[in-house]
């Protein structure tokens, strides 16, 4: 499946001397034998399936390495050292992470169960940043036992903690793809960022394919290695529509991001239709706490799933897959199952799936006929 020629990031490096950390939302797991994330997975296992295996958080999910959580939790005369010791390295630590959070939307966060809130931007960088620097003794402790940091996902405090103090030891840090990455997303996108003195971005990536690698080393300054896969991995999605009684529609959701109207009355109005609406692993604000989930959970036709269930347990129980811009796309052509998205912007990122005939980019007003005439060739 992979490409043969690829080449690992750390051949020089002892394998016993690498941490590689997931954080909870794309986790290595499997359940009976599926990955949760067909293409993160394929990087992890391979250059590190020997590895000692590390996460953040609870794990619902059975693991297929065994991990250990890592331990960031400061005690209280860690947490007194970090707020009476400041240097000029944290306030350069501190301006970049400002000029990060800059770029995203102001979050929603849910307060003593009262509902939703927007929280200005001030807010949620000093509570960010006091995380990150409560965090550094025991991140640093961590980081002594390794010479080099793999994380997925660099873009959260517990994150940026670790990255933090592997750098300021001076030891690398790469960082694996576990998503899109590209134009819309402004953890990777904010090119003043990466310009910036800080010892909170990793030092080097890998990803999916030679598209996200120039985007990566033309924004951000670093070098990114592809760990290729060939073309062989793009199935045919000729028998897709196996005998199904009902078809089955896949609709991914992004995070911050509501669903357009059009979209909504799609939904709505294909009733012979099953769809499975999938939240973003990673989206602050719960399913039902979204206006666009709530308006379609009370249709009979629609399901929401557990953002948290292996994704190609659902790929393979659907017909197509709908979504904005998620790399969704990129897995579901793994899988032999055709995409439409309506984000513009992210026609370079699916160029290969799009040339492989895998997606279709439509605006949201085209996406309803689109999917109609691909249901229906499909059954011919």
């Amino acid at each position: 499946m992979r490409n043969s020629t690829s080449r690992s990031v750390s051949t020089s490096l002892d394998p016993a001397r690498i941490a590689v950390v997931a954080d909870c939302g794309f986790r290595k797991t499997r359940i009976g034998g599926k990955a949760v994330c067909l293409l993160t997975d394929a990087l992890i296992e391979g250059h590190s399936a020997s590895l000692s295996s590390w996460r953040f958080g609870k794990v619902s999910q059975p693991e297929r390495v065994p991990s250990r959580e890592v331990p960031l939790r400061p005690g209280p005369l860690d947490a007194l050292r970090a707020m009476l010791i400041w240097t000029i390295q944290d306030l350069k630590d501190a301006r970049a992470l400002w000029r990060l959070m800059s770029g995203y939307p102001k979050p929603m966060r849910t307060i003593a169960g009262l509902g939703l809130c927007e929280l200005p931007h001030w807010v949620w960088f000093t509570y960010s940043f006091l995380a990150i620097k409560l965090a550094y003794s025991p991140a640093a402790r961590f980081a002594a036992q390794f010479d080099e940091l793999q994380i997925v996902n660099y873009v959260n405090t517990k994150s940026m903690a670790l990255v933090r103090a592997f750098r300021s030891s001076g030891k690398s840090v790469c960082e694996i793809q576990h998503g899109l990455i590209g134009p819309t997303h402004p953890g990777y996108s904010n090119r003043a960022f990466w310009q910036m003195e800080s010892r909170i971005s990793p030092t080097r990536f890998l990803v999916w394919n030679q598209t996200t690698r120039e985007f990566l080393e033309s924004v951000s300054g670093r070098t990114a290695e592809v760990r290729g896969f060939d073309d062989s991995y793009y199935l045919s999605a000729a028998d897709y529509l196996r005998e199904r009684p009902r078809r089955s529609i896949l609709l991914t959701l992004q995070w911050g991001m509501t669903l357009p109207e059009p979209i909504i009355e799609m939904v709505q109005a294909f009733s012979d239709v099953h769809w499975i609406l999938r939240p973003h692993p990673r989206d602050p604000i719960p399913p039902m706490d979204r206006r666009d989930c709530a308006r379609l959970s009370r249709l009979e036709h629609v399901e929401v799933s557990d953002p948290s269930s292996p994704l190609v347990v659902e790929l393979e129980r659907c017909d197509l897959h709908v979504t904005e811009n998620s790399s969704v796309v990129i897995e579901a052509a793994t899988l032999g199952r055709k995409s439409i998205f309506w984000d513009v912007k992210s026609l370079d990122a699916f160029g290969a799936e799009v040339r492989a005939g895998m997606a279709l980019c439509r605006e949201p007003v085209e996406v309803a006929c689109c999917v109609r005439q691909l249901l229906n060739h499909a059954a011919a």
